[in-house]
């Protein structure tokens, strides 16, 4: 399994997919570059002395997210690290190897790259706060919240958008082993769309976890995550189990 993933690891950072999507990650240090200029793109606004670094972080986070950029090249990795390697028959030399093991080593090494994205992007949000931000009246000068209340929004939200993200990975794989790149494209992006409007919607707002980041103080943050963790536990086996059906009746 360890080689597999090695191997598909070193596969996936041989892509400019790869290279562009963690350059994304730098989003944070715009906030910097912006401040050399007169203009109020990317200006940040918050209660005198109430942002610490990781609330900065959280908004960075879910900035990102809205971005959707980010997201739709992952997605195009996904395609064609999956898709392309069946359609051209690399996945040949994989004969003897079993399918799940397979599977896994590809959707794990696509987590893995989202998760050096997301550590580079909390390095250059930290960056940018004490450099930056630390300096505006709205900074607390403090890493962490000086509420409670704060703390567990912020990590609400981050914890919410990261699941999300790894939902729209897994399904893209999914998609990937059975549908050519323009499909698993469209589809991950509509799944994607779907879970930014949901958290509006009252009559469809509790099927996704992203929006629990919204309303966790009225059920209790203990039940909001609990429900959160179940919502991505049975959208990640879904996901997960299509994956690999889809995959195993691949002709290679």
């Amino acid at each position: 399994m360890f080689s597999l993933l090695k191997a598909s690891l070193k596969t996936n950072f041989a892509r400019k997919e790869t290279y562009i999507f963690l350059a994304f990650s730098l989003f944070p240090l715009m906030i910097i570059l912006v401040s050399l200029f007169k203009t109020n793109f990317m200006q940040l606004s918050a209660t005198k002395g109430s942002m610490d670094c990781i609330t900065f972080f959280e908004a960075m986070t879910y900035s990102q997210f809205q971005l959707t950029l980010p997201l739709i090249v992952i997605i195009y990795l996904v395609a064609t690290s999956v898709h392309d390697e069946i359609k051209e028959g690399i996945v040949y030399i994989y004969k003897d190897i079993s399918r799940d093991k397979v599977i896994n080593s590809k959707i794990l090494s696509l987590l893995l790259i989202y998760a050096l994205y997301v550590g580079l992007t909390f390095v250059f949000s930290v960056i940018t706060y004490y450099v930056n931000i630390i300096r505006m009246p709205y900074a607390s000068k403090t890493f962490l919240p000086t509420t409670t209340s704060n703390l567990v929004y912020a990590l609400f939200t981050i914890i919410a958008v990261v699941l999300t993200v790894i939902l729209i990975i897994v399904l893209s794989v999914a998609l990937a082993t059975k549908f050519n790149n323009g499909v698993t494209i469209l589809v991950s992006v509509i799944f994607t769309l779907v879970n930014f409007i949901t958290p509006q919607l009252q009559s469809i707002k509790y099927i996704f976890q992203i929006s629990y980041a919204n309303f966790y103080e009225k059920m209790g943050s203990v039940n909001a995550l609990l429900i959160m963790l179940v919502l991505f536990a049975i959208y990640a086996f879904v996901f997960s189990y299509l994956a690999h059906y889809w995959f195993k009746r691949v002709e290679y």
